[in-house]
């Protein structure tokens, strides 16, 4: 399984859906081969997902309240 952080989104705009997952969870949890950690604090806020179908989606971590999303490196990687 990958582990890689997430990109720190200071100012997420109108256009990104912020989802905001409880402490106890990851926001999502799939059947891929990559968690993604939260760019602040490193916190789990997604579980074995394919990186390829998360688009325009902010998470706010729910320890440290930070913004982050899957870096466009990733997305670029996958096409």
């Amino acid at each position: 399984m990958k582990k890689i952080k997430m990109e720190r989104v200071q100012n997420p705009d109108s256009t990104m859906s912020i989802v905001l997952p409880t402490a106890a969870r990851a926001a999502l949890r799939g059947q891929g081969d990559t968690d993604y950690t939260c760019a602040s604090c490193g916190k789990i806020l997604l579980r074995r997902v394919l990186d390829k179908e998360i688009r325009n989606m902010v998470f706010k971590c729910p320890l440290c309240g930070a913004h982050s999303r899957i870096p466009a490196s990733q997305h670029a990687r996958r096409r």
